[in-house]
């Protein structure tokens, strides 16, 4: 595939990068049984892995039924070949004992371990355990099988396994491998109107928002534009980007938008390596 350059207006002044990152992307896979595209993301806390879902255009997964579970929990579970506890997202922040999806929707369907949920208080006396995570492939407790959980972070006493928050985006989506100066990095969309051109703009100046003829974007201005990307039969496109060398430690915003259906994907902020 042609290898696009990224425009030279990239070579503006470079912005003051923000002092908190959210986890990013380990990859991707799309569920054959609803089309939905979901993110493995870092490990990290339930709350910073749901502002990262959030940004990224969606949630931390909603589960609603066992097969879902099961492939969640098969595709996930093992990732690299690594046993990881997955954060969804099923909480009770709100109400102690009423469970909720950050999603929103109903909670129609739930999968416990044994003994739980049980606000075990002994990690966080104060607020519990408001947040739940699938146990992983080598879990010696329940493994696919759910657990609620104090907002653990990377290395806190009381959880000796990772907890990875897995993102589910149910509209166009779009989603970078990674971003490295002098490489070339895969941008890959799935989920648009098939055989619709695809526009994807870029900006290095903040995440706005700003007013466009498409609604609200996650770009300040000036915000470019690569050249149209077409989507195949089945909505889905990848397109290989070189990035420039200078770019290195800049923070890059960037969002695409279905010319077909006007719909506009998640949006991105993603640093330089």
């Amino acid at each position: 595939m042609k290898v696009a350059l990224l425009p030279i207006l990239f070579a503006t002044a470079l912005p003051t990068l923000a002092s908190a990152q959210l986890p990013d992307s380990l990859g991707e896979a799309t569920n054959p049984a609803n089309g939905h595209v979901y993110h493995i993301l870092e490990e990290s806390t339930w709350t910073d892995a749901q502002a990262a879902a959030v940004a990224m255009g969606g949630n931390l997964v909603t589960i609603d039924d066992q097969a879902e579970n099961d492939w969640v929990y098969q595709t996930f579970g093992n990732w690299g070949n690594q046993s990881r506890d997955l954060w969804i997202g099923l909480h009770d922040i709100n109400t102690e004992g009423v469970h909720e999806w950050a999603s929103g929707a109903t909670v129609s369907f739930t999968n416990w371990a044994i003994g739980q949920p049980d606000n075990y208080t002994g990690n966080d006396p104060i607020n519990g355990e408001d947040h739940v995570h699938m146990y992983g492939f080598n879990s010696p407790y329940y493994p696919g099988e759910w657990n609620d959980m104090h907002d653990a972070a990377p290395g806190t006493a009381g959880w000796n396994f990772g907890l990875y928050g897995i993102v589910e985006l149910e509209g166009a989506s779009y989603s970078i491998d990674q971003l490295v100066a002098g490489q070339v990095s895969t941008l890959s969309f799935r989920n648009f109107t098939p055989s619709a051109n695809i526009l994807l703009g870029v900006s290095v100046n903040g995440p706005g928002p700003t007013q466009t003829i498409f609604g609200d974007v996650a770009m300040t201005p000036p915000i470019i534009t690569l050249p149209l990307i077409p989507a195949d039969a089945n909505g889905n496109a990848t397109q290989r980007v070189r990035i420039k060398p200078y770019l290195q430690g800049v923070t890059v915003y960037s969002q695409a938008v279905d010319l077909s259906s006007f719909e506009l994907s998640n949006a991105i902020a993603q640093t330089v390596l």
